[in-house]
């Protein structure tokens, strides 16, 4: 069989081919699927495979070349003025063998895996950043509202938008002195709650709402108690486990360094050493919900050393006489 020139409509899932003799004349039409596109190549004598510079063209380029089949991908901007009447998969087809007859018509260049993986990180990194700058300009226009000015600046507008929250807010002060409760997890809580906790019934309630307590499995005289529930606002509980997982690693870290680990983090590796990490990251997020219900309770910030003399002093804790 005689060497073809094949062009190549590039899709997801469906790849229209024309073929076409040495005369540039389209002598047969397919729709494949990936599977087949795949398998066309290796069952025909392909000289030749035109395609437009676009998504995935540049692997598929590659891979036929792998193939030792030449590749040739035209410009996309270039390639409307070609097509015949309306656009459909298959004049596109066809556009691309007229393209690649003209003189003034140049290839792309074929990119490598690394050139469009660093490419690619590129762009992500600029849209981030675009997106980011939209974000923190939006939020200033937003505070403006409210008499607050905000400087320019990514970095110190963030670290100033984030000190007029704490100061404006006595419940996210409070909450911010407990391990693991950062400043989005703070006001996450305040706008979920309004700082408020009077309606819960006590801190299991309280923990429970967040999907952190067991599930329970009972019957008769038997108890079982499963994997936690993850009912309840999925989101607080993800910034809860998030801040429980930070608390464990500075604690491991610390102890690997010969610090004093005491309190919260203390009781953490005791649940790690005995369990795992995962279990242990859960029951920490518990202790956190529930430390959080104390504090906005009692309209106090977190302090270990004074929460446990509360405790000795309980009349549970008395020693008999």
């Amino acid at each position: 069989m005689n060497a073809t020139t094949d062009a190549v409509d590039l899709a997801k899932s469906v790849f229209q081919l024309a073929v076409a003799d040495a005369s540039w004349k389209v002598v047969e039409t397919h729709r494949l699927t990936r599977t087949q596109f795949e398998r066309w190549f290796h069952n025909r004598d392909v000289s030749l495979v035109i395609m437009e510079s676009c998504g995935c063209a540049h692997h598929w380029a590659r891979w036929l070349h792998g193939l030792g089949i030449e590749v040739r991908l035209l410009p996309a901007q270039y390639l409307r003025a070609y097509v015949k009447r309306n656009k459909t998969d298959a004049a596109d087809a066809a556009a691309l063998l007229e393209a690649a007859r003209a003189s003034d018509m140049r290839p792309v260049r074929i990119k490598s895996v690394e050139q469009q993986a660093l490419q690619g990180l590129h762009r992500i990194r600029s849209l981030w950043m675009g997106t980011r700058t939209s974000r923190i300009n939006a939020l200033r226009g937003f505070l403006r509202e409210f008499g607050i000015a905000i400087p320019v600046g990514a970095r110190t507008g963030l670290e100033a938008i984030s000190r007029v929250l704490a100061r404006q807010s006595p419940a996210c002060a409070t909450l911010l002195s407990i391990p693991g409760i950062g400043l989005l997890t703070a006001t996450a809580l305040v706008a979920a709650t309004s700082g408020d906790v009077s309606h819960f019934k006590d801190a299991r309630h309280f923990a429970s709402w967040f999907g952190l307590t067991p599930k329970e499995y009972s019957s008769g005289g038997s108890r079982y108690l499963g994997h936690i529930s993850k009912r309840g606002d999925r989101y607080l509980r993800m910034l809860l486990t998030h801040g429980a997982r930070s608390v464990l690693r500075a604690a491991a870290v610390a102890r690997s360094k010969s610090r004093e680990v005491h309190g919260v983090r203390r009781w953490a590796l005791q649940v790690q050493g005995r369990s795992n990490h995962n279990k242990a990251a859960c029951a920490l997020a518990n202790k956190l919900a529930r430390i959080s219900y104390a504090t906005l309770r009692d309209k106090e910030k977190f302090d270990e050393t004074q929460s446990l003399t509360k405790k000795l002093n309980r009349q549970a804790f008395a020693m008999p006489a």
